[in-house]
C-alpha cells in the first residue's frame, strides 16, 4: 500500500507538471511546487519547536 502511495503521488505530480509546463511554461512550475515547499519548511519549525520544548519539560 505504501509503494502505491508513493509511486502514484510521484505519477501524478509528473504528469501534472508536465500539463503546467506544457500550458504555462517553467516559471508556473517553479511556482506550484511553492506552496507544498513552505508547507513542508514550516511544519519542520514547528516539530523541531515541539521537540525542544518536550525535551526541556522532561
Amino acid at each position: 500500500m505504501n509503494d502505491f502511495i508513493v509511486f502514484g503521488t510521484v505519477a501524478a505530480a509528473s504528469f501534472s507538471s508536465g500539463a503546467i509546463q506544457n500550458a504555462w511554461g517553467w516559471d508556473w512550475v517553479n511556482i506550484s511546487i511553492a506552496a507544498p515547499i513552505l508547507i513542508s519548511l514550516f511544519a519542520v519549525i514547528w516539530l523541531g519547536i515541539l521537540r525542544k520544548r518536550e525535551t526541556a519539560t522532561v
